[in-house]
């Protein structure tokens, strides 16, 4: 049987009262973890059950396991984050997004493999497609972009990495993403637009 959780962070200064909360949605039990420093937001990766924290500054990233909380790496970065962590369905690899429009990708050794600038504002939202194969981002100015995973897992310079397919259906700030079977991702801005993307031919 599987088994649900929900994980809940506090960001209240000071860190000691910082910690993420695990319930277990089918018998009500709670378990927390404690951690020495304030927590903004975090993400499970699937495989190695690794913990990735942001700091109240969203300049600091740590990777922590799950199972005692002890922080394995911290990467101090330039730009705040702006994204909620995803991982790569392998659990290599680790994506978020950042206030001057680029994506970070990091593998599990907490080693900061590329900084690829795909989008000309901030960056609202990363999500993978139902293949795992493929990011989509999308930015402050409306734009999504899809890219490569193996791109953005190679280490390769920016300039090297390109989109492989453009949108540009939306005006304003898109707000989410919802990744559908078949390649298909649905995006949602403020201009209340939904727009359905064929990600694989680049059309709508």
């Amino acid at each position: 049987m599987t088994i649900m959780e929900v994980f809940i962070t506090s960001s209240k200064p000071p860190a000691s009262q910082s910690g993420v909360k695990a319930i277990n949605v089918e018998n009500g039990t709670v378990k927390t973890l404690k951690c020495p420093y304030a927590v903004n937001s975090i993400s499970l990766t699937p495989h190695k059950s690794y913990l990735m924290h942001i700091g109240t500054s969203k300049k600091d990233v740590y990777g922590s396991l799950f199972a005692s909380s002890s922080l394995k790496w911290k990467c101090r970065l330039n730009s705040n984050i702006t994204t909620s962590f995803i991982t790569s369905h392998c659990g290599s690899f680790v994506f978020a997004g950042n206030s001057e429009g680029s994506i970070y990708t990091w593998n599990n050794l907490g080693e900061l493999m590329s900084v690829i600038k795909a989008q000309y504002r901030a960056v609202t939202n990363i999500e993978l497609i139902s293949n795992g194969s493929f990011l989509m981002s999308a930015g402050e100015e409306g734009t999504c972009h899809l890219w490569n995973l193996a791109d953005l897992c190679s280490g390769s310079d920016d300039d090297d990495v390109t989109a492989l397919h453009s949108w540009s259906e939306h005006n304003l700030p898109v707000t989410s993403f919802l990744a559908l079977p078949n390649n298909i991702m649905v995006s949602s801005a403020l201009d209340r637009l939904v727009v359905i993307m064929e990600c694989c031919n680049g059309q709508v």
